[in-house]
């Protein structure tokens, strides 16, 4: 099978496999020969900031000399921005050995009685034997829905956990409350291995707390208290950290977002906790942030055009202390679409609360998960006197933000990591495009 041949493959799936337990993935990788003993493991759970968490710790130890693998969830643009090393992207034959491995184990569970991988326990499969056949030196893995349920959480013992903000978000299956999603996400914690976790919600941190007690892991708890931002410039946010190995030390982010501080501090206490032998030095970590290359969090992808997969209360909320640092005299216009299953009217709530924008796009994301684009609007209507109109088009969409926006003013998209792929897309295929 070619490449295009084995991604319309991956993306079939969930139209004739289901979300499995851990014993089906257990049982994928017995087939595929992968030692769930493996060493080098960072496993990394939370309702927001994972990935950036994630390819913060990758791009320090890449950084510091060791071959560093990353798995991601989910993609913007390209299926294979999910798998990684060395921030280097699965080229597309190697994607496609690893696939027919993958799908051959696949047709073997079957034939005794398995269910076929899902779609995510698939991609995951791919990228192990990816990292195994490279002999990496560390695997970071983000989980994909939770921690305790989720295909990641196999390896008996990682060299650490790691679990970020955590705020409502996929209730139907994690819990209906901060404790129950908590304990979900608590589950990665494994007996004796040290756990990383942001700890400012005391309830959350509390039920975290009492998961790693019963596994005798050592906890390193960072809330607010923990790192100060110093200044936020135009392209960077500089911050220090008031414990720790790095201690007084100040570290600068390319990024707009105050939250990306807060990711950048668990990050490194993540590191602290990985190097008590043989720390990484300050000047490392710093070249290594200044170097991340995180899409769709803030990302400004044009002039003025800024995209950000905030797509739950914590998110847009985080979302929107960005817009409100950016330049106050500059008009403001925002492009808005989510997924079905989100909580639409605590989102829209938030996104009008003080009326930012002077104008709102509503869109629609392509796929089975898009939302019907008048129960949008007819949420935005109960929360602002702002121009609003809705285009299902997306690339029509965006055009009419950049027609609104002008040549001085803002325009954000925000309410899906769908809708930020969907954008960088759209922006892609513009590359000869010039605003008049």
């Amino acid at each position: 099978m070619n490449y295009e041949d084995c991604v319309a493959y991956i993306d079939s799936i969930p139209r004739f496999a289901k979300k499995t337990k851990l014993s089906n993935t257990i049982r994928l990788f017995e087939i595929l020969h992968i030692d769930r003993g493996q060493s080098g493991i960072i496993h990394v759970a939370g309702t927001n900031g994972k990935g950036s968490v994630c390819t913060y710790i990758a791009g320090v130890l890449e950084e510091a000399g060791y071959r560093t693998a990353l798995f991601l969830s989910p993609h913007l643009v390209r299926i294979e921005e999910r798998i990684q090393i060395n921030g280097q992207l699965i080229k597309e034959n190697e994607f496609c050995m690893v696939f027919e491995k993958v799908k051959r184990a696949s047709e073997q569970m079957v034939q005794e009685g398995y269910f076929h991988p899902a779609y995510f326990e698939f991609l995951f499969g791919m990228a192990m034997v990816y990292f195994v056949q490279e002999q990496v030196d560390f695997i970071v893995l983000e989980t994909g829905l939770g921690g305790r349920l989720d295909a990641t959480n196999i390896f008996l013992r990682p060299l650490l956990t790691v679990i970020t903000p955590i705020s409502y978000d996929h209730m139907e299956i994690l819990g209906e409350t901060l404790e129950e999603i908590a304990l979900e996400k608590a589950g990665i914690i494994k007996e004796n291995v040290p756990v990383v976790y942001w700890g400012s919600d005391q309830a959350v941190s509390d039920k975290i707390e009492e998961t790693a007690r019963k596994h005798h892991a050592f906890i390193y708890k960072i809330t607010e208290k923990d790192y100060k931002i110093l200044k936020i410039h135009d392209k960077s946010i500089d911050f220090c950290m008031n414990c720790g190995y790095y201690g007084n030390s100040n570290f600068s982010l390319p990024f707009l977002a105050a939250y990306q501080a807060a990711n950048g501090a668990v990050a490194l206490a993540a590191i602290e906790s990985l190097t008590k032998v043989q720390p990484i030095a300050a000047d490392i970590i710093q070249r290594a942030f200044t170097k991340v290359n995180w899409h769709g969090r803030m990302e400004e992808v044009l002039s003025g055009v800024f995209v950000d997969g905030a797509h739950n209360q914590a998110g847009i909320t985080a979302f929107m202390e960005a817009v409100r640092g950016m330049p106050q005299k500059r008009k403001r216009v925002l492009l808005f679409s989510v997924v079905k299953e989100k909580e639409l009217e605590p989102m829209v709530q938030i996104l009008c609360e003080k009326e930012e924008f002077s104008a709102v796009i509503l869109t629609e994301i392509e796929g089975s998960r898009k939302r019907d684009l008048q129960e949008i609007r007819k949420a935005f209507l109960r929360e602002t006197k702002a121009e609003l109109v809705c285009i299902a088009d997306m690339k029509e969409a965006f055009l009419k933000g950049m027609e609104w926006k002008g040549k001085d003013g803002l325009l954000f998209c925000a309410g899906s990591l769908y809708l930020v792929g969907q954008i960088k897309t759209i922006v892609e295929k513009m590359e000869d495009f010039i605003y008049d």
